[in-house]
């Protein structure tokens, strides 16, 4: 029955399951739940650290004092934690030209000779 209505809604089952699990519908709340942090604990150190230093601090040197302090954890953990609450826009990488995109762009940069017809 459930794979009938997923298919269908043009759900996913699990969808569905977690929607005929729930009393309520609103308990199904859409898009992500945002989890806790282990970072989380160590927040108010972390913003005054990077008060103090007016954002200067570097988060190797931020990685070393909480290690300092105690904290086992790897660098990448802070790093994400530090995008996610510090508001930091995560680098975008440039588009690399494909094949078409180079072929495209230097006929449009550099168009051939015209061609001289015979009659």
């Amino acid at each position: 029955m459930r794979q009938a209505i997923a298919r269908h809604l043009g759900w996913g089952r699990h969808t569905v399951q977690r929607y005929a699990r729930a009393e309520h519908w609103h308990q199904v709340s859409p898009g992500r739940h945002r989890r806790g942090s282990r970072l989380d604990v160590h927040y108010p150190y972390l913003s005054r650290r990077i008060a103090e230093t007016r954002g200067g601090i570097s988060l190797s040197a931020l990685h070393s004092e909480l290690a300092e302090r105690g904290r086992q954890g790897s660098h990448s953990t802070l790093r994400d934690w530090a995008r996610r609450c510090l508001h930091q826009p995560r680098r975008t990488p440039q588009k690399a030209l494909g094949t078409a995109d180079r072929t495209a762009g230097h006929r449009l940069a550099h168009p051939p000779a015209k061609l001289a017809l015979r009659g």
